[in-house]
């Protein structure tokens, strides 16, 4: 069973770039964050804010 996962007060900038890549990519704003997620999991080095889904 999946389990939900609730971040707040996220920054505004970080928010807002989360916002225009998601809608760039034409995903979702949960598709986008969990392949952020699993990029910066899967990769040896730490994600960058200019690193595409």
């Amino acid at each position: 069973m999946a389990e939900s996962l609730l971040i707040r007060d996220v920054p505004p900038k970080l928010k807002n770039w989360i916002e225009s890549e998601r809608e760039q990519a034409m995903v979702s704003q949960r598709e986008y964050v969990i392949s952020v997620l699993e990029k910066a999991y899967n990769s040896k080095a730490a994600p960058t804010l200019f690193d595409k889904p």
